[in-house]
C-alpha cells in the first residue's frame, strides 16, 4: 500500500498494466484475424493500421512529450490547452491522411483500392485524426494524475477491437479488421 501510495510509483505500474494488458489482448486479436479472415485482407487491413498509425505519430507533433513536460504545471484553462494540443494534432492528422489516400494508390498499386473505395478511403483520415487524440489522452491522463484509468480505458479499446472482429467479418468482410480496430475509437476518444 505505500509503495502504491507515491504517485510516481501507481503511474508506473499503471503504464506497465496497461502495456500488458494491450500487449496480450492484441496477440488475441491478431491471432483471431488470422483464423477468421483470408491472408489478403489481414496483409491489406494490416497495412492500413500501420499507415494510419504512422501518420498520426508524424500528426502528433511529439505533444504527447510536450503535455507530458508542461501540462502539470498549467493551473488554468487545462481544458483548452488539451483541447488546442488535440486540434493541432487531430487537424495535421486530417490534411496528411487526406493526402495519403490521394498519393498513395499513385506510389504503391496495393493501395489503388482506396481510389474506388471511398467509404474506406474517408474512414482512414478520420481515424488517422481519432488515433492522433486517442494517443496524446494517454498523456494527458498521465499528466493530471489519472495514469490509473490508462489500464481501463486502453483495456477496454483492446477488448472492443477483439470482440467486433468475427462482427466485422459478418458485416464488413473486405476490411473487418481495420474496421473493427478503428470502430473503438468511436467510444473511447469521446
Amino acid at each position: 500500500r505505500l509503495h502504491l501510495a507515491e504517485p510516481l510509483f501507481r503511474t508506473a505500474w499503471s503504464l506497465i498494466a496497461s502495456t500488458l494488458l494491450t500487449a496480450l489482448l492484441g496477440l488475441g486479436f491478431w491471432t483471431l484475424a488470422a483464423r477468421i479472415y483470408p491472408v489478403d485482407v489481414v496483409g491489406r487491413d494490416s497495412a492500413l493500421i500501420a499507415s494510419m498509425t504512422a501518420i498520426s505519430l508524424l500528426c502528433q507533433l511529439n505533444l504527447n512529450n510536450v503535455i507530458i513536460r508542461f501540462l502539470p504545471q498549467v493551473h488554468h484553462r487545462i481544458g483548452l490547452r488539451v483541447l488546442n494540443a488535440y486540434g493541432a494534432s487531430a487537424g495535421l492528422s486530417l490534411l496528411l491522411g487526406l493526402a495519403f489516400v490521394l498519393i498513395a494508390p499513385s506510389l504503391d498499386s496495393k493501395f489503388a483500392f482506396l481510389r474506388s473505395e471511398s467509404i474506406t478511403a474517408t474512414v482512414l483520415v478520420l481515424a488517422v485524426a481519432g488515433w492522433s487524440i486517442f494517443t496524446l489522452e494517454d498523456a494527458v491522463l498521465t499528466s493530471l494524475g489519472f495514469a490509473t484509468w490508462l489500464p481501463i480505458e486502453n483495456g477496454l479499446f483492446s477488448a472492443a477491437k477483439l470482440l467486433l472482429l468475427p462482427l466485422a467479418f459478418l458485416f464488413a468482410r473486405g476490411h473487418g479488421v481495420f474496421i473493427a480496430w478503428v470502430m473503438p475509437l468511436l467510444i473511447v476518444v469521446p
